[in-house]
């Protein structure tokens, strides 16, 4: 019963994370790392970044997601960002 109850709450703060989205909370996050940190600091501003999203997750996801996990995926948004300001059309 305990593992099954287990599966359904992590089921559950998966779909509520997948429906509310990371994304823009991720963005808000580099948005914020920007305004903090000087122009160049840029291992803070994604360590803070980091940081902020894996505070900002429950704490019974934190047990099944990697540091480096985190880091891929601040990474990916940010680089779909990057390049969304950049186009030139």
């Amino acid at each position: 019963i305990l593992i099954l109850a287990c599966i359904v709450i992590l089921g559950y703060l998966y779909w509520m994370i997948k429906k509310n989205g990371l994304i823009p909370v991720v963005v808000k996050m580099i948005v914020a790392a920007e305004d903090q940190f000087e122009k160049g600091a840029n291992q803070e501003k994604i360590n803070y970044v980091i940081d902020s999203l894996l505070e900002f997750l429950p704490k019974i996801l934190r047990c099944f997601i990697t540091r480096e996990n985190v880091k891929s995926f601040v990474q990916k948004v940010f680089n779909g960002v990057k390049e969304a300001l950049d186009y030139k059309g």
